[in-house]
């Protein structure tokens, strides 16, 4: 429920055809702080390194989303890629950019392993 008392429900997301076999069954639950969370898993390639999943993390009634792509590759390999398709991204992975509205661009190793993870883009 969210906090209107609204069932969340997950759609059926449209995938053509030829890319069906990549894509594993979307799941979508609560976190810890009330979010909601939309997880699809991948079997696919960005930039030659592995993505495991797709991720979208939104809180009820604000305007804050964050959507990302999983990797199972650390954070310097996936932080190379990014400035390699043009992200500008410091050392510390992270930039922000504002234009009327701000958005943080961030690469970040995941907690729970090492050896994956995550490029995303919040608001």
């Amino acid at each position: 429920m969210d906090a209107t008392g609204k069932k969340l429900v997950l759609g059926q997301p449209v995938i053509p055809p030829a890319y069906a076999a990549r894509f594993g069954t979307p799941t979508i639950r609560r976190g810890n702080q009330g979010e909601q969370i939309v997880q699809v898993p991948v079997n696919g390639t960005w930039r030659g390194l592995p993505v495991t999943q797709i991720v979208r993390v939104a809180k009820a009634d604000t305007d804050w989303i964050n959507e990302g792509m999983i990797f199972a590759a650390p954070k310097a390999t996936v932080l190379k890629a990014a400035n390699d398709a043009g992200f500008a991204l410091p050392p510390s992975g992270e930039r922000t950019l504002s234009d009327g509205l701000e958005m943080q661009i961030s690469v970040a190793g995941l907690h729970d392993d090492p050896t994956h993870s995550m490029l995303s883009c919040g608001t």
